[in-house]
Formats: C-alpha cells, structure tokens, sequence
C-alpha cells in the first residue's frame, strides 16, 4: 500500500509541475447532499496550454431526464517575434435531455462562447462572440465511461448559429457537425481491442468562415499521440519573422486502435496503439491523406482510477512544424 501511495504521489507531481508533459485530470462527484447532484471537473494542462472544464449535472427537473450546466475557460500561448499573443476562450453551456427509445438519448441546448486575443502588437484586444443551439443523440452501452471492455458509443452532434442568434449575441453564422463511434471487445480475459473512429464537418453561411475557436483541432492526449496538442491541420504565420501555428479546420478524421492488456489481481497493464487523424482547412480538402502514429503506454487502476502513460512516436516528421521524436502524456481513464 505504501509503494502504491509513492507511486500515485509521483504521478500527480508530474501531472502539475513538469511544462513538457501533456496531462490531464477528471474528477467528480456523485449525489451531493443526498439529492442526486453531480459535479465533475477536468483540468488539462500543456507547454502553452490551460483548460479547465467544470459540469454540473441537476436530476429530473420540470419533466425532463436532466439538466447539465457546464462552463470551461481554456487559455493559450501562441509564440511571437516580438510579443506572445494570449487567446482566452470562455464558454458557457446550457444542456437538457430525454430517453428516446430503450437505448438512445437526445440532448439539447445553447451555448454562448467568447474568445480575447491580447497582445503587446494589438492596441484593443480583439473579442469574437459565438452563440449557437446545439443536439446531439447518444447510444452508449459501455460497461465504464473511463476503462470500458465492452461495449460501444455512438453519438452524432450538430451545433447551429442561426442569423437570428449571431445579430443578437454573436458575431457568425455557421453550422457544424461530429459523428464518433468507439467500441471495446474483449479478447479473452486480459485483452481488449479498443477502437474509435470521428467525422467532423463545418460549414459557414454567407462567405463567412468558421470563427477560430470553434474550428476542429486534433493532435495530443486524446486524438493523435505522436503530435502535440492541437499541432495537426493547416499553419499560419502572423508576421513575417513569427513562428507558424495550427489555425484548425473546418473538417477533422481521426481513427484510433489500440490492444490493451490487464493483470487481473495487479491492475497493472499496458497498450500498444495506432493513431492516424488530419485537420482540413474545408471540407472540399477532406480526404484519407493522414498523419499517422504509434506508440504504448502502462496503465494503472489505481484507488483514484485508472492512471495512463502513454508515449507517442510520429510515423514521418514535418520539418516545418519543428515536431518532437516523441510525444509524452499522462492523464486518467483512456485515450478514448
């Protein structure tokens, strides 16, 4: 008990105090003060990256199955010649659902998100407003959401900002949309192949482009391992002598294998994984010229959950994206 006390003590000292490492960290709580309330939280920290992500879940109210409040606030660094210029998006979602059927759920809400970009070379920092109304529809039959070996999740999401709601509280009208499906099949008693594939579209209405912050990114602890967080897609340079940075997409694929293994009695286990994915700048670039990676990692079940190390290695380099032999997380639950 001791060595695994040590062992969870260094795990979260990296998770906080090493600026190379990718991690991430969820945590929640059931059934606050006896009345079926939850809160869960997620913090995900990067070299130029902070994201922090809280839920609140409320039971059965006014005949509906649930109501989600949710709020994140993600910061980020994007490197300069002369000055680093700071983008701080912050959002706020208001989500209800209902049963549809024995096993498929309809979710529903709005959402209200605001970017500033700041900098030493801006003279007003530059705020972009995006309001919208999202559905989805969720069929999950997992037997757990953080280390599933069995069962599947299939979930189709679409999130619309309409002319009525960019006049009123935004600045876009655009509509864009994800499919995902992941599934775990046991193979035997210490085996199980897990594997996730993801279709995301976007589309912006009168000659207007999808604004940054709700473009797709991929790359890092979740998507594609052997590239940093959100390095895949198209670069663009701010200034002459600047560093090039991932603009996102308005299209992303990503498909994920990967053969996990588990020690019954230790808990201890590993992975051995394929990542392939792609950011497209439009949808007409959409195609299955993708990045590919691969790599493995060891795996925990600790008292807190399920610990992951993963390590990630790019199957060819780009040159111009000055990208890393290999790539590092920690976090907890798996990829996907």
């Amino acid at each position: 008990m001791m060595r695994a006390a040590a062992v969870l003590r260094r795990f979260l000292r990296d998770l906080f105090r090493r600026p190379h490492l990718e991690r991430e960290l969820d945590a929640e709580l059931r059934n606050l003060f006896g009345r079926g309330l939850k809160v869960g939280s997620r913090y995900t920290r990067a070299k130029t990256l902070d994201d922090v992500r809280v839920d609140l879940n409320l039971p059965s109210v006014l005949g509906q199955d649930g109501i989600n409040l949710a709020a994140f606030r993600r910061a980020q660094v994007v490197p300069g010649s002369r000055s680093d210029n700071h983008l701080t998006e912050r959002s706020l979602h208001l989500q209800s659902q209902m049963a549809v059927g024995p096993r498929w759920r309809l979710l529903y809400g709005y959402q209200f998100e605001r970017s500033v970009q700041t900098s030493e070379d801006l003279a007003v920092p530059i705020v972009t407003d995006v309001a919208g109304l999202e559905v989805s529809s969720l069929n999950d039959t997992r037997d757990n959401l953080l280390d599933a070996r069995r069962g599947r999740l299939l979930t189709f999401s679409i999130e619309y900002s309409p002319p009525v709601l960019a006049k009123l509280s935004g600045n876009f009208n655009f509509v864009k949309g994800m499919a995902q499906l992941l599934v775990a099949t046991p193979l035997g008693e210490a085996f199980t192949w897990a594997h996730g594939y993801r279709l995301g579209l976007a589309h912006g209405f009168k000659g207007q482009h999808v604004p940054s912050f709700e473009r797709f990114k991929a790359g890092g602890l979740n998507t594609v391992r052997g590239v940093g967080t959100d390095a895949l897609g198209p670069l663009v340079r701010g200034l002459p002598d600047e560093p090039l940075t991932p603009l996102g997409g308005e299209a992303v694929a990503i498909l994920n294998q990967e053969l996990r293994y588990r020690h019954a009695r230790s808990g201890l286990g590993g992975v051995v994984f394929y990542d392939g994915g792609e950011v497209f700048d439009t949808v007409s670039e959409l195609s299955l010229k993708l990045r590919h990676s691969v790599g493995f990692g060891l795996r925990w079940e600790s008292p807190v959950g399920l610990l992951r190390v993963d390590l990630g290695f790019p199957l060819r380099r780009h040159a111009d994206r000055e990208e890393k032999a290999r790539q590092l997380f920690l976090s907890i639950g798996q990829a996907f």
